[in-house]
């Protein structure tokens, strides 16, 4: 017989790995990130933790917000990903008056604070920064208004001009930036996403700016498209304004990460925008706000169309079902649409940036975003 008769052979041991373990590992990673964005949101001496449960690894992170506050989190070991219920929270407060006598904060109005925090969670989210500021502004009432140092009165006065200026903020996160010199001279205000999951940036916005009436835009909303094929959620919509300079590219993003709160839930929020300075030169650039390669795709689709002085905004919301590389033919088509259905380009892929602004000027806004008809093709939701 030419077949030979198997050798002995020693058998290593087979490791197998759950799905389960690979989503604890992920999420030991993402809770390190996030420690890593406290500390730097906040300064290495602000964040403190303490193991409190051996059997459900539950681990405290006392965070340090002012002087006055501590936030203490109970962060299991699921976190954040396989967590069925928000993590449980305590606020410890002293606040001290001009006769620096402490200031005690009722339970009540604590467990009002934590209401509304638990109300800002959802599955999967990384919260520790975005219910850390949320405590501080709602504390804010109560802090010693001459302070002990600088840090604290330029954050009074910086968030005082916020508030009078965005009410409307609920899920928009913001704050004063006191780590740059020229950030904390001008006034920054912060747009956090509600997770680092998908690799979506931090972004400032100079207040000098977006508080600037001259620079108020019109937006055109397109309406809601559902790929096919796209999981339950998948969403895509396109915003559109005119835009004449960079400043006006900063408000309009800021206008809708801070006063549209599904805008600033969205997966990514991609953008090209491109526009012609009064020198005659041409300035034009993207972001692909943590989905790679959509930027470079919609600044592709405004250089072909010919539109100048537009930026185009696309939002995604994921649905748990991966679309591939069809993602992208979905978010240029979104983004045309939007543009034609703004006038600013033609049926026949003619510039109509004119024709754009009159359309816009007509239509009736909220908080400077007009929302256009229309229905949009693809998967029935």
């Amino acid at each position: 017989s030419l077949r030979e008769k198997p050798k002995n052979r020693k058998h290593l041991p087979i490791t197998m790995t759950t799905n389960a373990e690979e989503e604890n590992d992920e999420n030991a990673i993402r809770r390190a990130e996030e420690l890593e964005a406290l500390e730097s949101f906040y300064g290495p001496d602000s964040i403190t933790t303490k193991s409190c449960n051996t059997t459900t690894s539950t681990v405290i992170w006392n965070i340090s917000i002012q002087s006055q506050i501590t936030l203490s989190l109970h962060i299991p070991s699921t976190y954040p990903s396989l967590c069925t219920t928000p993590p449980k929270i305590t606020i410890g407060v002293e606040s001290r008056g001009k006769d620096n006598k402490v200031t005690s904060i009722s339970q009540t109005r604590r467990d009002e604070i934590i209401n509304d925090m638990m109300d800002l969670y959802e599955p999967e989210m990384e919260v520790a920064i975005v219910w850390a500021e949320h405590c501080r502004a709602a504390l804010e009432e109560y802090f010693e208004e001459d302070g002990d140092g600088d840090d604290n009165n330029d954050y009074d006065s910086n968030n005082n001009n916020n508030n009078n200026n965005y009410e409307e903020e609920d899920d928009a996160k913001t704050n004063t930036n006191d780590n740059n010199e020229v950030e904390k001279e001008e006034g920054v205000q912060t747009f956090i996403p509600p997770t680092s999951k998908f690799n979506q940036p931090i972004r400032n916005f100079p207040t000098s700016i977006i508080e600037d009436n001259s620079n108020h835009r019109s937006i055109y909303k397109g309406p809601p498209f559902y790929p096919p094929k796209g999981g339950q959620g998948e969403t895509m919509i396109a915003h559109v304004a005119s835009v004449t300079c960079y400043e006006h590219v900063q408000y309009v993003l800021a206008t809708l990460l801070f006063h549209d709160k599904k805008v600033a839930k969205a997966t990514h929020n991609m953008f090209a925008y491109t526009f012609i300075k009064e020198d005659g030169t041409k300035v034009s650039d993207n972001d692909d706000d943590g989905e790679k390669g959509s930027g470079s795709k919609l600044a592709a689709l405004l250089d072909m169309t010919k539109v100048e002085n537009v930026i185009v905004i696309v939002s995604r919301w994921y649905g748990g079902i991966h679309l591939g590389s069809a993602r992208f033919k979905w978010i240029a088509t979104v983004a045309r649409d939007a543009l034609e259905e703004a006038g600013y380009i033609t049926s026949s892929g003619g510039s109509g940036s004119a024709a754009a602004d009159a359309s816009l000027d007509s239509n009736e806004e909220k908080n400077g975003i007009v929302k256009g008809g229309g229905k949009r093709k693809g998967r029935k939701h």
